[in-house]
């Protein structure tokens, strides 16, 4: 089969090397770094290691900034659905792509993986026909994992172009996954839920966490003893500063405005609140000289977008805090102090904030504020 992946985010990318193990793949991607990136091989946008260790064939692999006029048997979109100022999601740009690429591929099987609204396909479908909705459920960290493994595939459409999508994408992965085969609104909601649901579970933890920390009491204590209960479980549970990334502000937010609910709707300002709590928590204690120790929301990422760390940053800095930032996966981001060492970032300031600690920085533990209480995601 020949594939075209349209988008080399992690999405777009993790599917292309997951395709890759049984298929000739070409990628579509207009920024000319990662262009040059990924024909030599450089996956580092993933953020992932021991990739050796999956099915990958990279003599599969082209990737290219132009359009070509090979035919294809399958497109797949992965390009970003970005917020309006509604907060709706918006598929114009998804729209634009099939349309353009149906007046010269007419019998390419469409299948898009970017996160769509609910509605979003029948918008779709009106402006351009026919295509499949198999949204994705991969994390930064583990995309390319989670490709070859995923917890399930769920593929919007019930006629045969569903039904050859799902038997592309289920032979290419390493372990079996229920395939659950339905409508593009269902399909919708799967996806979007998903992440809302997530979102909350962060926001009640970190609510959760939030009472401890002003009544003096011990958040790890009072979650484990809650997750021994096997309704609510021993996982993602572990306090931040606050949900970040692409998908779940975002996701959450869709959700919200397109749906008239109670609990969902206030998840985003149960985020806020969070932050809110946290940057008083830091202001009582007097410090004048905070250091930061990397800016991502999740180990192991360098993803910093919607980061609750750079939020907090901005706050401090408004009252007058000198900041220092440690974070070599990330240089070029505002004009903050940045340090090129731990033990440097330790040395000169006051105290050090931290959304996640890892092994290089547990020896400063007495230095560090962090609501990381199970050292995990």
């Amino acid at each position: 089969m020949k594939i075209l992946i349209c988008g080399a985010g992690y999405v777009g990318l993790a599917n292309a090397l997951m395709l890759s193990s049984k298929h000739q793949v070409s990628i579509y991607e207009i920024d000319k770094k990662r262009v040059s990136d990924i024909s030599a091989n450089d996956y580092s946008i993933l953020d992932e290691r021991n990739l050796e260790d999956l099915p990958i064939v990279n003599s599969n692999i082209s990737v290219t900034d132009k359009n070509d006029s090979v035919n294809y048997d399958y497109v797949i979109i992965a390009l970003p659905t970005d917020s309006t100022e509604n907060g709706r999601l918006d598929v114009s740009n998804i729209i634009d792509f099939i349309g353009n690429h149906k007046k010269t591929q007419p019998n390419s099987i469409y299948i898009v993986k970017s996160t769509l609204p609910i509605g979003g396909s029948k918008k779709i479908l009106d402006s351009v026909g026919e295509f499949i909705y198999a949204p994705e459920f991969l994390r930064e960290g583990t995309a390319v994992h989670d490709a070859f493994y995923p917890s399930r595939i769920i593929i919007g459409g019930t006629n045969e172009l569903a039904l050859k999508a799902s038997e592309l994408l289920s032979k290419c992965v390493l372990n079996q996954p229920e395939i659950i085969l339905t409508n593009y609104r269902e399909a919708e909601c799967i996806k979007l839920f998903s992440n809302t649901y997530l979102a909350m579970r962060i926001a009640f933890f970190n609510e959760l966490d939030t009472f401890m920390m002003n009544e003096n009491l011990d958040s790890r204590t009072i979650i484990h003893g809650m997750g021994l209960d096997d309704r609510i479980g021993l996982f993602y549970n572990n306090p931040s500063f606050g949900f970040g990334g692409y998908c779940l502000p975002k996701d959450t937010e869709e959700v919200i405005n397109s749906l008239n609910t109670k609990l969902i709707s206030q998840i985003n300002n149960s985020n806020s609140y969070r932050i809110e709590n946290i940057i008083n928590h830091i202001l009582k204690c007097g410090y004048k000289k905070i250091g930061v120790y990397k800016l991502s929301s999740k180990t192991g990422s360098k993803g910093i977008r919607n980061s609750s760390t750079i939020i907090l940053i901005d706050a401090l800095k408004k009252h007058g805090i000198e900041i220092y930032v440690y974070d070599p996966e990330n240089q070029t981001i505002n004009d903050w102090i940045r340090v090129e060492s731990t033990k440097k970032l330790f040395e000169i300031t006051d105290i050090v904030i931290a959304n996640r600690i890892d092994d290089s920085i547990k020896k400063y533990k007495d230095k560090i504020f962090t609501r990381d209480i199970f050292s995990c995601n």
